[in-house]
């Protein structure tokens, strides 16, 4: 299969999932319903004003506080290398945000950023943040790309993605 195929391929399952009103995560099993009238049916955490970013559009759908877990969504047609880009809450300090490592989210993917203790390894559709208890309930998670312009908020108090 040639290279325009696949893409094509990838073209037409996204077409369909936006005319369905659901984007599938494969890794997570889980379809991301952006037709519900609230978000907080739709099962998502947060609320968004995504941003706009050279090749797409990246959105943090989900922050869940108490699984120590940000979502974040590729709504672009183009890969996004998020390479040096920073997720923290709102009113971290020096050394309080996590940065992305050499890492490139594909169109219609999602990453889930986890909280962790150590020892885990960074995967295409999961990245760890050492050290624990990174989030409160009363976070807000900024997402800000390399040049530090905040492309994402999300609060846990809000309901997120497309509110």
């Amino acid at each position: 299969m040639t290279k325009k195929y696949w893409k094509t391929v990838l073209l037409v399952g996204m077409v369909w999932g936006l005319l369905s009103g659901c984007l599938y995560d494969e890794a997570a099993k889980t379809c991301f319903d952006f037709t519900a009238e609230t978000d907080a049916q739709a099962g998502n955490d947060c609320s968004t004003s995504s941003g706009s970013t050279s090749s797409g559009t990246i959105a943090i759908i989900s922050l869940s506080p108490l699984d120590e877990v940000v979502v974040i969504l590729n709504q672009g047609l183009s890969d996004e290398n998020l390479t040096g880009w920073v997720l923290g809450p709102e009113n971290a300090v020096e050394g309080e945000s996590y940065m992305f490592p050499s890492f490139s989210l594909f169109p219609g993917k999602v990453v889930r950023v986890h909280s962790s203790d150590g020892g885990e390894t960074d995967t295409a559709t999961d990245l760890y943040w050492e050290g624990s208890d990174h989030w409160a309930v009363e976070d807000t998670a900024l997402l800000k790309d390399a040049n530090g312009n905040t492309i994402d908020s999300c609060s846990n108090t809000e309901a997120c993605w497309g509110g």
